[in-house]
């Protein structure tokens, strides 16, 4: 399935979340655009690592360090390719790859395809990132992940 320019939202559900026994944090998060989830709806997850493994792969190629990138999530066998088409407009595949041995992009089988501006897509990911602080600020949890998501979102800051 192919969507020219679509917005994909990332969402992430905080009432959903509660920390784990190593000040982790599991909940609701995914990725959604007017015609699709991915990996699915309400998909649970580790949101506090994923977003700030997602903001360092999306500073590098805002800084022109790399031109494609892969975007995992911790549970399950999904992951989403970002790959620059030119300074303003990137490619986003949405790939399952329970057939890869390994995390070549040629290995993915590509379930959804989109592009998006790099500016809509740092704003999306500053957003989910920003909510999911406030709420942890909220909830008086802390820890090295949240910390580390703390210092990644002045990254996407411009």
């Amino acid at each position: 399935m192919q969507s020219s320019c679509a917005n994909m939202e990332i969402v992430v559900e905080v009432n959903s979340c509660e920390l784990t026994g190593d000040n982790g944090t599991v909940g609701k998060i995914w990725m959604e655009s007017p015609d699709y989830a991915f990996p699915e709806k309400e998909w649970w997850d580790f949101p506090v690592v994923i977003l700030q493994w997602w903001i360092e792969k999306t500073v590098a190629l805002a800084r022109d360090e790399e031109t494609g990138v892969n975007c995992e999530f911790m549970d399950g066998p999904y992951a989403f390719r970002l790959s620059k088409i030119d300074e303003e407009v990137l490619s986003c595949s949405c790939c399952d790859r329970r057939w890869s041995d390994d995390m070549s992009p040629e290995k993915f089988i590509e379930e959804y395809h989109l592009t998006t501006t790099l500016q809509d897509w740092m704003d999306t990911l500053y957003r989910a990132a920003r909510k999911m602080l406030d709420h942890c600020a909220r909830m008086n949890w802390s820890g090295k992940d949240i910390d580390r998501l703390a210092a990644g979102i002045k990254k996407l800051k411009r």
